[in-house]
């Protein structure tokens, strides 16, 4: 029944929280087309993922469809294990304005603005992501009369790992 309620309800609670979240967080219009929540797997997906450019006119980035699958093993290390994170179609358009500025500086400056104090140094947070892809990427940047593309990008990275043996915490 549980199942059923979180399958149902958790994307209709969710889509609005994340775009409002996420635009105040980037200063930018941030629209997700839907959430998809699958509790049986512990799975959520967002399909049509847009972040506005800073004029609010164009999409400086679009996601087709991002899926995020939670382990068990969360509850079980109290960190964060992710078993796999895919990424399809994301399209990112840059251009530079010149002086080492890009047309993202705005958010850059947003989450790490230059005038905080500097952080001290600490541990990396404890996390665990296996199965990291990136499936038919797209990058633009403009410089100037100039224009540089990437097309087709594929990445994939099997595991990023601060818990410690990353290959014991596969069998948990």
């Amino acid at each position: 029944g549980l199942w059923l309620l979180g399958w149902l309800v958790l994307p209709w609670l969710l889509k609005p929280l994340l775009e409002k979240q996420a635009s105040q967080a980037l200063g930018r219009q941030v629209t997700v087309g839907a959430v998809e929540v699958y509790p049986w797997s512990l799975t959520l997906a967002l399909r049509d993922l847009r972040v506005a450019s800073a004029d609010g006119n164009n999409t400086q980035l679009s996601v087709q469809r991002a899926t995020v699958d939670a382990a068990i093993g969360s509850v079980l290390r109290l960190a964060p294990v992710l078993d796999a994170v895919k990424v399809e179609h994301p399209v990112l358009h840059l251009a530079h304005l010149g002086q080492g500025q890009l047309d993202v500086q705005d958010i850059i400056d947003r989450l790490n603005p230059p005038d905080a104090p500097p952080k001290p140094d600490t541990a990396p947070a404890r996390m665990a992501v296996y199965n990291i892809e990136l499936l038919d990427g797209e990058l633009t940047l403009s410089d100037g009369d100039r224009k540089h593309q990437i097309d087709h990008l594929n990445l994939s990275v099997p595991f990023i790992d601060t818990l410690g043996n990353a290959h014991a915490l596969r069998k948990v």
